[in-house]
């Protein structure tokens, strides 16, 4: 069977990455140029991006933990440039999608898992909207990925999954390997560009260890890039 590596790329937004975002999340600087090189590359990519709205639970306004962060319009939602593929759709929350018109006077059209998998194979970067750590947390999104592998695995290739972005220490990017394991699927995580956030416990204490116990393996950049 053919292995075939899906990117999933989790929340790079300018409100994580960039010195001036809201939640700025320090990392190395080759985290930064691997995310880069990942974005230029032609493997197929889905992923997710944080996107709130004012009133986030997790907000410090509203009695969370963080301070405002990837509020949906603003500058902070976006990717960054070096992190922004060349054609993206930004998939809401819902299970019933509608999407706009493929010609003039046609109507919405529905985005069904079926599209979802025709634009991920036909180098579209698919990003599913979230609330909260999980890319799961879209209701589309379990259902779009599953006929995405089954589609694949009809014929006979391996989908394997390869997943970086920020971040870990069991934030988002832990929360979406973990539950591409959990749908039973190959998993690998892109640790070179991956950002920690070590609120928890270290890297190691928490990411590293989730991995090890879920049988995930860790890759690099350059094993994907070559």
């Amino acid at each position: 069977m053919k292995t075939q590596y899906i990117l999933v790329d989790v929340d790079t937004q300018v409100d994580f990455m960039l010195p001036h975002g809201a939640l700025y999340v320090p990392a190395l600087e080759a985290v930064a140029t691997n995310i880069s090189l990942l974005t230029q590359t032609s493997l197929p990519r889905l992923g997710s991006v944080d996107s709130h709205a004012y009133d986030a639970f997790e907000f410090q306004d509203n009695g969370g933990p963080f301070p405002p962060h990837c509020v949906k319009g603003t500058e902070g939602w976006l990717k960054p440039a070096f992190a922004r593929p060349d054609n993206m759709r930004f998939v809401p929350m819902g299970r019933d999608l509608y999407m706009g018109e493929s010609r003039a006077g046609e109507g919405n059209r529905a985005y069904t898992e079926e599209f979802f998998t025709e634009e991920v194979m036909g180098g579209i970067s698919v990003y599913f909207e979230k609330e909260v750590y999980s890319l799961f947390a879209n209701p589309f999104a379990e259902k779009a990925i599953l006929h995405l592998v089954h589609t694949l695995t009809a014929k006979n290739i391996q989908p394997v999954f390869a997943v970086y972005g920020y971040c870990t220490g069991d934030f988002c990017v832990d929360a979406a390997a973990t539950g591409l394991a959990d749908l039973g699927v190959s998993v690998a995580l892109v640790l070179d560009a991956t950002a920690p956030l070590s609120v928890k416990g270290t890297l190691e204490e928490t990411t590293l260890k989730t991995m090890k116990k879920r049988g995930i393996p860790i890759l690099s950049t350059v094993e994907l890039v070559s």
